[in-house]
């Protein structure tokens, strides 16, 4: 219809006839247009004669207002939490709502009565409302109970739902008789205000004056009775009686106790100790309404020491206990220690107060030094370096290695082994662990046959030892005037090769003139002593300087700089057939200390092979010094005694 009147009043009337034709008459016979009194003939007879943009304008006015009224929501009341309908009423407000919302009321049942929402709600949510209100009874505890209208101000008067599910359901609202509070108390329902409606579900309280107390069950539940369509509240009513603490004071250990009204509600006692004890706790206690003292009673306790128990592995013996005056003795099992005084007195500090005059002391066990790893073997120890731990000490022997000494088994007795640490080692000679440097004095006054002499000791005691790169290394150098580096032998020239060695030693010249030990021994510092050329940084230095006179340098210096990077020098001074006697100081200005020169009186041909077996034997010394390692040895031996041959 409206397409139609917009062509009748905007288009030509051939086209408003033709609309009429066919849409309207649908090709009915002796229907005229001109003539018809129906709306449309008299719109296409009359449509030429209206101006046509007028009538537009009228048009779509005529349609924004139909719109604009389409498009405007519903009118609804809304309320939150109200107690009843006319609560609601009294503090809701009118909302319009958006296009497509309805008016919607809710009311639920609580523990507290009815409590009623009116609100705006989606069409959509309003349908599925039909369907929850299974829930809805609203004579029990969490029933929900929503509806829906969609007229202006539907919901303002009555709840809707509801009340209709009353009228259509009076006998599902239960009410339960209203509660009589007990004497001396009072009984608290969370509909207190709305006393018609204590429906089944709701749960009431009692509680009673000051003084007194609740005597049976403080709450009650209104329910169904079963077969029945009766409601009754499933506890009777308390009672509320006068009450009193239940303990009563009248005495107290090493003390007294004085209370102003027995144990009644209010009643305040006073304990005092008597001398020699602390009180430990309150001195006052008031008997409070609940029945209860304020506070536990206190306690008059002895003034004591803090009590000491046994140390571990140890014993205590007191006069007096832990008593002022008493005295404590400690004593420890075999194997241990006290840490500290033996004897505590107990005494006063103050009037409340009494402690001991000295820390308890603890019994330690008495350990015996850490055996520690040991080269070439290992220790078995039956309870470590604890006491009464017996121990032995297991050697390679596949490798020529024995305990020493022998008889291996030592024991911790008080924190002390009862034997020396024993060792696993190797005769020596031939198995040591040294750098040995020779130095060979070939100045003029040895002369070519006193030299022979020279070399041959010197093959001698390098063969009393294993040359091998784990064992001995050695090196050798010739000087006078100045140093023969182009014949020298360095510690790795020869490293396994024990016979190279003596070969090369055989070949060294003699020749030249003039003593400059001093430069010897700087050069062999600078030189001879690097890692470089083999030198072994872990292992001691052992430098042996061979000369018949006194240097023509000064030697103290570089003696001191080759002894403080930890060499050992030991001097063997040669006295000359031509009768000159050697300077005993200048020699101990060579090596340092006086128990490391030897004397040779008897010419070079004092070189004999027992002079160098006495020499070795001063090498090997204590084979338990330091391992493999000739330095404790060479310092026990040289150090107790020198000998002149």
């Amino acid at each position: 219809m409206f397409s139609g009147i917009v062509i009748c009043l905007y288009m030509r009337r051939s086209v408003c006839l033709l609309w009429y034709t066919i849409f309207y008459t649908q090709g009915k016979k002796g229907v005229d247009p001109m003539t018809d009194q129906s709306w449309p003939g008299i719109l296409c007879r009359i449509a030429p004669q209206f101006n046509y943009h007028a009538a537009m304008n009228w048009l779509f006015y005529f349609i924004s207002v139909l719109l604009a009224a389409r498009a405007t929501g519903t009118l609804c009341f809304v309320c939150d939490t109200a107690k009843s309908n006319e609560h609601c009423t009294r503090k809701g407000r009118i909302r319009r709502c958006a296009r497509d919302q309805m008016c919607q009321n809710e009311a639920r049942t609580t523990d507290r009565g009815i409590r009623i929402w009116k609100r705006c709600k989606q069409k959509l949510a309003c349908e599925n409302n039909y369907r929850q209100n299974v829930q809805c009874n609203p004579s029990e505890l969490g029933s929900i109970c929503r509806c829906c209208c969609n007229t202006d101000r539907c919901n303002l008067k009555l709840l809707y739902c509801h009340e209709k599910i009353i009228e259509q359901f009076p006998e599902r609202i239960l009410l339960c008789p209203p509660l009589e509070p007990p004497d001396n108390g009072r009984v608290i329902c969370p509909n207190k205000n709305d006393v018609s409606f204590i429906g089944v579900g709701t749960t009431c309280t009692f509680d009673c004056d000051p003084g007194y107390d609740v005597i049976g069950q403080s709450s009650s539940r209104c329910t169904k009775l079963p077969h029945q369509n009766v409601a009754r509240f499933d506890k009777e009513p308390p009672m509320c009686l006068k009450h009193e603490c239940a303990i009563q004071h009248t005495e107290l250990e090493g003390g007294n106790v004085t209370c102003n009204d027995s144990n009644m509600i209010g009643s305040v006692c006073r304990f005092v100790c008597e001398a020699g004890y602390v009180l430990s706790g309150s001195n006052l206690l008031t008997c409070e309404p609940s029945r209860f003292w304020s506070t536990v009673a206190p306690t008059c306790q002895l003034i004591v020491c803090p009590a000491h128990i046994d140390p571990a592995n140890g014993l205590t013996e007191c006069t007096e206990g832990n008593r002022p005056g008493s005295q404590c003795r400690f004593s420890c099992n075999q194997g241990y220690a006290l840490s500290n005084n033996s004897t505590l007195n107990c005494s006063f500090t103050n009037e409340t107060n009494a402690e001991w005059d000295k820390p308890a002391p603890i019994c330690e066990e008495m350990l015996c030094s850490e055996l520690g790893q040991i080269n070439n073997g290992q220790f078995s120890c039956s309870k470590s370096n604890h006491f009464n731990s017996t121990c032995s000490l297991e050697c390679n022997a596949d490798q020529d290695y024995f305990p020493s000494p022998r008889n291996t088994e030592f024991v911790c007795i008080d924190g002390v082994w009862d034997a020396p640490r024993p060792c696993c080692t190797r005769n020596c000679p031939p198995y040591t662990k040294m750098d040995l440097l020779l130095i060979l004095d070939s100045s003029s006054s040895v002369g070519r046959e006193n030299w022979k002499s020279m070399m041959q000791f010197a093959e001698t005691v390098i063969n009393s030892f294993v040359v091998g790169s784990n064992l001995t290394r050695v090196s050798v150098i010739r000087y006078n005037r100045k140093v023969d580096n182009a014949t020298q032998i360095l510690f790795n020239d020869f490293l396994d090769d024990q016979e190279g060695l003596l070969n090369k030693l055989r070949t060294l010249p003699y020749r030249g003139s003039g003593t400059n030990t001093g430069q010897a021994l700087s050069y062999a510092k600078r030189e001879l002593l690097k890692e470089s050329n083999g030198n072994r940084k872990e292992v001691t230095d052992v430098v042996v300087v061979i000369t018949d006179g006194r240097s023509h340098d000064k030697v103290a210096g570089p003696s001191r700089a080759l002894r403080n990077d930890g060499a050992l020098i030991y001097v063997i001074g040669v006295e000359p057939d031509n009768g000159n006697i050697l300077d005993e100081e200048h020699l101990i200005d060579v090596s340092g200390s006086a128990t490391r020169v030897i004397r040779v009186t008897s010419g070079f041909s004092g070189l004999t092979d027992t002079f160098q077996a006495d020499l070795t034997e001063h090498i090997c010394g204590n084979l338990c010094s330091d391992g493999d390692s000739i330095t404790g040895r060479f310092l026990e031996r040289f150090s107790t005694s020198r000998k002149t041959y």
